[in-house]
């Protein structure tokens, strides 16, 4: 089962580069974005917990005093002075006084001593030492810190516990995340701008006009030559590609040479065949006019007659395609009587059909059908077409001579049920010397030159000739012709 391609891998070359460079762009964007996103995370957690460890040691003094100060006899003060500085560092959100012993007794959320008493030994050995302490969350963060407070005496009897909060870090980042997505965007832009000028100046151009040059050459033009000088293996292809068009066009040119000999050949040996042909012609009529010889040699002389009839024929033929393969077109052109051209062909054709047992009909329409051209030419074309359906014939076979008329052009058509032609005969039935291999099996005479001659002639009649054939069913082939409108010749007149 075959899959349909996607759309975009029919596309230019052009356009899946830029495809291709949007995706790797965007990719490289993505990463970059979340590296700097992890990087401005955690810059800002380094500044908080800088921050943090600075406020701890410089407010760990004032907090302490105020305590021994103001706990017991005046709490509104100290409480004041604890929530002002508590203020200055919005990244705190709460702060303990515990005593040596682990006795929580001030927090700054309850504003009153708990009575709670830490559990934890690392926190208990943490209030008791002289010196700071911070501990870590699971994510390996900085959540707090203890200071110790000594009095004026160098006694320790207290510690600060500095309770510290990142969700400011979220509004710090998505105010930096708008810069970071404008700076993302210029570069990717810009890289994007860049890189394609510069494939499209190395690569992409290279490759489109040896495509162009390609193409020319492809139709015909094959004196256009590519010019690059990329230095590189794009500058061998284009030289490639010259190289070939230079080989096909000497090869044309030689061709064309020898098609105009063989052309010249065939009309020169023609009339020199001609000239014989017709000599002896008379010479075989003034014979056959002697009754003494045509007694004793009658049989004889049917037989040169024949073969001088064949003779002649393939000199008609030769000439006839070497004329219109020039010109292309007919010379004078007249009026014809299909109708009466057709019946006078199948009556020719009929004593032929006789003696190999076919049986050959026609049918016409009523109105006469007139096209223009020329009438020996045309005999010729369908005679042809005859005399195949004749020849390709079974014994007792039929063949039927049909044409039908519409308003613009005539139809005609010949049947035969004889042997029909080979599926891989086809598409070489019109070719010029064409013998098919069931001719080779059947012994027929010819030089494959019938069809292909009916074909330029039908079609130097500006018409056109096909058919439908299956092997050992029959064939039948189809000529269409345009009308002539006397109608619309008098109106010119």
């Amino acid at each position: 089962m075959k899959f349909p391609l996607p759309r975009f891998i029919h596309a230019s070359v052009k356009a899946k580069f830029l495809l291709f460079l949007l995706v790797i762009i965007l990719t490289l964007a993505t990463l970059l974005s979340l590296f700097f996103i992890q990087y401005q995370i955690s810059n800002q957690k380094r500044i908080i917990l800088n921050d943090a460890k600075a406020f701890s040691n410089l407010s760990v003094r004032p907090l302490g005093s105020a305590y021994n100060d103001y706990f017991d006899s005046g709490f509104i003060k100290f409480k004041e002075i604890a929530d002002n500085i508590l203020s200055l560092n919005e990244n705190i959100t709460k702060i303990q006084i515990v005593d040596v012993n682990g006795v929580v007794l001030y927090d700054s959320l309850d504003n009153r001593q708990t009575g709670a008493k830490l559990t934890q030994a690392e926190r208990l050995e943490a209030v008791s030492t002289d010196k700071a302490s911070s501990f870590e969350n699971a994510s390996g963060d900085v959540v707090e810190i203890v200071e110790p407070f000594f009095d004026d005496f160098g006694s320790h009897q207290i510690s600060v516990r500095y309770f510290i909060s990142y969700s400011t870090l979220l509004n710090s980042l998505f105010q930096s995340i708008p810069l970071a997505i404008l700076i993302i965007l210029f570069i990717s832009v810009g890289s994007i701008l860049l890189l394609l000028l510069i494939v499209n100046r190395t690569i992409i151009f290279p490759i489109e006009t040896i495509a162009y040059g390609a193409g020319l050459v492809s139709k015909g033009q094959l004196d256009h030559r590519i010019t690059l000088t990329t230095g590189d293996e794009l500058e061998a292809l284009s030289n490639e590609v010259n190289q070939m068009a230079s080989s096909l066009q000497a090869s044309i040119e030689a061709l064309k040479d020898l098609d105009r000999l063989k052309d010249e050949f065939i009309i020169i040996a023609s009339h020199n065949l001609r000239t014989p042909l017709t000599a002896i012609k008379g010479y075989l009529s003034i014979i056959g006019s002697e009754e003494e010889i045509k007694k004793h040699y009658s049989e004889m002389l049917a037989k040169i007659s024949l073969s001088v009839a064949k003779l002649e024929s393939i000199v008609e033929e030769l000439i006839n395609i070497v004329s219109l393969e020039t010109r292309k077109t007919l010379g004078a052109s007249n009026q014809i009587n299909l109708n009466q051209l057709l019946q006078s062909l199948v009556e020719n054709y009929s004593e032929k059909a006789a003696k190999k047992k076919v049986k050959l009909t026609i049918s016409l329409p009523a109105t006469q059908v007139l096209v223009l051209g020329d009438e020996t030419k045309l005999k010729v074309a369908l005679g042809n077409l005859i005399d195949n359906a004749i020849k390709f014939n079974k014994e007792g076979g039929q063949a039927e001579v049909e044409m039908v008329a519409a308003s613009q052009e005539a139809v005609i058509s010949i049947v035969d049920s004889g042997i029909g032609i080979s599926e891989k005969e086809v598409p070489l039935v019109f070719e010029k010397f064409h013998r098919a291999t069931d001719i080779l099996r059947y012994n027929y005479e010819g030089l494959g030159l019938g069809l292909y001659l009916t074909k330029i002639i039908v079609e130097a009649h500006k018409g056109k000739v096909w058919f439908e054939s299956k092997a050992e069913e029959g064939s039948r082939f189809f000529v269409s012709l345009p009308k002539f409108d006397t109608n619309l010749e008098k109106s010119s007149q």
